[in-house]
């Protein structure tokens, strides 16, 4: 087959371009840019017609590459001559493959012809695009002949007679060898290992859980023994309980008389100093008011004897009246004295050991009376229980022995010794929710844990007597409310005077007010009024053996203390009273315990140790245990999946093995079959490459897919491990041993655009002297742009 002509009505950036071609050798010199390559596409268009491709890349859409830049037609004509025929095809070309158009005509009859169809270029080579462009068809940028183009596959196995196509061949193999990767991969991967893999671990987890198995038993053994044991500590410790109630009892009564000589001591020591008191004020103690009114009567002697010997207005009295320009009250200033003086008796008191003693009990809050007696009721009412245990069977025992004697009176005493045994169990569900109320209400109170059995009445008893001292010394909130009066009158000052001074320059300036209105009156009546005051002031602090510099501020401390501690008084006989009333306490009546009750703690805590320490192992042992059991849950089902995956493990080992044999047959046959056509190309492959390198023929190697390697210096090297220039020369000599094979019938033409750009001066000459051999036989189209690789 030779071409004859071409125009070209717009392909890329050629529009109106006609080419003619001779038989042999047709070599096309132009500059880079030209349109050779274009030139080259159009050939190969007219033959193959374009791919339809929604691709964006140009150099992948022919379609968009090849559109004509100037607009217009897409497409054009080719003139060629085959089995002593000339045709034209025709060809236009849209943006949509299905408005493409498409006609050839027999130019020897000079009419349309139907000798082929748009697949001209297939019917004419017997390959597709693909396999045309990789054949007769070379560029510098497409030179390797390898390739898994199918229809070269099929066409070289067809060439060479062989029964059945070698491209089916070629796609058993792969899948194949993606079954045979399913089974087994490198790396040790695959089903058959994995499912190995599987069992292995099934079978270690199945000899574990024999193991736990007999752990199993081994723990429930130690399970029964240990609750065995927990019941006998469980019936001694409530035999103890019983034991302690009843010496409990008796320790309470030895301690509320000791609670009430303490209580008779405190109320003395108080009365000692509550006489002293009386004795300082000589039996007759002021008011707060007295005091008051001798004090305000000293302040307005002293500032009418100042104003008589002024009958101007002091200098003092016009810096104060500036001083107390903030509006100030009388009622605030007395609030505020109180509060001080409160403020300083409660600090004195906080070193005293009763304020902390105080602190201790009640570091939380103070309970309320009702409270406290609401307690004490309950718990004596508990205390009763004991008592009804033993008149029950009392009662019992007299029924038992009347009985006998009697059945009528034996049958009046049962029913009372049932109410009472009724009664006892009754009272001990009680004890138990009293208790936890007791534990409650202590914790309320402070850190410290609450008392055991009826050690808490004698508690309870001894914080109600301390009620009153505690919300005296402890009322927090009251000396905080003090302190945040002083600090808001302080506040008020912008002198940073302290609260003391601020009162006593106030006073100062109430009594120099007061003169101030005397000073236009007569100065005599002021003096003999400033007199009588003094008089009377004087009088009053003389009743009373004062002894510090302010007598006024020591009467108000030392009156403040008389009247808490008449108070405390009063309150502490009604207590003690209480007491002595409560429990029939006197002189000589202290009790005590015939047994030891720490003897008894101790033993009892011992045994709740003991008990704490079989529960915790029971517990312990109870979860191991559902542990071993939910573990031997999934045994069953672990034998079932071994089994499972052991019969598919036969199965596959069973497919492994045919894919195996099936792949080494069909590679076995595939090699007979490629190795019919694979002869002939090499040689052909061998002496172009000598024609063009020089190298003896024998030195190449040639595998079924093309694939060239050179002997050198013994050894094989691909042609990879070469310089591109040596690759490309390799390459055009297997391109051209191609052709060779696959056309022996007509000789199709060649075209070659800028095959050698890679290749030295001493090459090229070579390849292009081939070129003109091969032109011989051939018709060669044949592109370049440099003079010197011009033929």
């Amino acid at each position: 087959m030779r071409l004859i002509e071409c125009y070209i009505e717009g392909f890329g950036k050629l529009s109106k371009k006609k080419y003619d071609f001779s038989s042999g050798f047709n070599c096309i010199n132009e500059e880079n840019g030209s349109g050779k390559t274009t030139l080259a596409t159009f050939i190969k268009v007219m033959l193959y017609g374009m791919s339809d491709t929604k691709k964006a890349s140009l150099e992948e859409n022919d379609r968009k590459h090849y559109m004509p830049w100037s607009g217009g037609a897409c497409g054009g004509a080719l003139t060629f001559e085959t089995n002593k025929k000339i045709y034209r095809v025709e060809r236009s070309f849209a943006l949509k493959a299905a408005d493409d158009s498409f006609m050839l005509y027999d130019l020897t009859l000079g009419k349309i012809s139907e000798d082929f169809s748009e697949k001209l270029g297939e019917e004419l080579f017997g390959i597709d695009a693909d396999g045309f462009e990789r054949t007769v068809f070379l560029s510098e940028r497409a030179l390797s002949p390898k390739s898994d183009n199918k229809s070269i596959s099929a066409k070289l196995s067809d060439l060479v007679g062989c029964d059945g196509d070698i491209c089916d061949m070629d796609e058993a193999l792969k899948a194949l060898e993606s079954a045979r990767k399913f089974y087994y991969k490198k790396g040790g991967s695959g089903d058959l290992s994995e499912t190995k893999g599987k069992i292995g671990e099934i079978t270690r987890k199945l000899e574990e859980l024999e193991e736990i198995e007999h752990s199993l038993s081994a723990a429930e053994k130690k399970l029964i023994e240990a609750r065995a044991k927990g019941d006998l500590i469980r019936k001694e410790t409530r035999a103890l309980e019983k034991e302690r109630e009843s010496a409990t009892l008796r320790v309470a009564e030895a301690g509320y008389e000791k609670l009430h000589r303490e209580m008779k001591a405190s109320l003395e020591d108080d009365l000692k100093r509550h006489g002293e008191l009386v004795e300082f004020f000589g039996g007759n103690p002021p008011s707060f008011d007295d005091i008051d009114d001798a004090y305000y009567k000293s302040v307005e002697a002293k500032s009418l004897l100042d104003g008589a010997e002024s009958s101007s207005k002091s200098t003092e009295y016009t810096e104060l009246r500036a001083y107390f320009s903030i509006p100030t009250s009388d009622e605030e200033i007395a609030r505020v004295k109180t509060a001080i003086d409160t403020v300083s008796q409660h600090k004195n008191a906080q070193s005293s050991p009763e304020y902390t003693r105080l602190k201790s009990i009640f570091k939380k809050r103070i309970p309320s009376e009702s409270e406290i007696d609401e307690l004490i009721s309950v718990k004596k009412k508990k205390s009763k229980a004991p008592l009804l245990s033993i008149l029950g069977a009392i009662l019992a025992a007299v029924g038992a022995i009347i009985g006998v004697m009697t059945p009528l009176a034996f049958l009046l005493i049962l029913p009372a010794a049932a109410l009472i045994g009724v009664s006892v169990g009754v009272s001990a569900k009680y004890h138990n929710e009293h208790r936890k109320r007791e534990c409650e209400f202590f914790a309320s109170l402070s850190d410290k844990p609450a008392p055991d059995g009826n050690d808490t009445l004698t508690v309870l008893y001894e914080m109600r007597a301390l009620l009153d001292d505690a919300r005296k010394l402890l009322d927090d909130e009251k000396i905080e409310d003090d302190r945040a009066a002083i600090s808001e009158l302080e506040s008020r000052f912008p002198c940073g005077d302290s609260a003391d001074v601020i009162i006593s320059k106030y006073e100062r300036f109430k009594a120099l007010l007061v003169a101030e209105q005397y000073i236009e009156g007569d100065r005599s009546a002021k003096i003999e009024r400033a007199k009588m005051l003094l008089k009377e002031a004087n009088g009053f602090i003389a009743r009373f053996p004062t002894v510090s510099d302010d007598p006024y501020t020591e009467l108000r401390r030392i009156l403040t203390e008389y009247n808490m501690l008449s108070s405390k008084i009063l309150s502490k006989r009604g207590e003690i009273e209480h007491l002595a009333s409560l429990h029939s306490l006197g002189e000589g009546t202290e009790r005590k315990a015939e047994k030891s009750v720490e003897e008894i703690d101790e033993r009892r805590r011992s045994l709740e140790e003991e008990a704490a320490a079989i529960s915790r192992d029971i517990a312990l042992t109870e979860r191991i245990c559902k542990g071993y059991e939910s573990e031997l849950e999934s045994r069953d089902e672990l034998i079932m999946r071994r089994a499972e995956l052991e019969e598919r493990l036969v199965k596959n080992e069973e497919n492994y093995n045919v894919i195996l044999l099936t792949k080494k047959y069909l590679q076995s046959a595939r090699d007979n079959m490629t190795v019919k056509y694979l002869g002939k190309t090499k040689s052909a492959f061998e002496k172009y490459a000598e024609a063009i390198s020089g190298v003896n023929g024998e030195e190449f190697l040639m595998d079924t897919d093309f694939g060239v390697s050179i002997t050198d210096g013994g050894k094989a090297h691909p042609q990879d491990a070469y310089s591109r220039g040596t690759r490309d020369l390799y390459n055009i000599a297997a391109r051209l041993a191609l052709v060779d094979s696959l056309y022996e019938g007509e000789k199709p033409f060649i075209v070659l655009d800028d095959p050698f750009c890679s290749l030295d001066d001493k090459k090229t000459r070579a390849a292009l002297e081939l070129l003109r051999r091969f032109a011989k036989e051939r018709q060669i189209i044949y592109f370049t742009c440099s003079s010197s690789r011009e033929a």
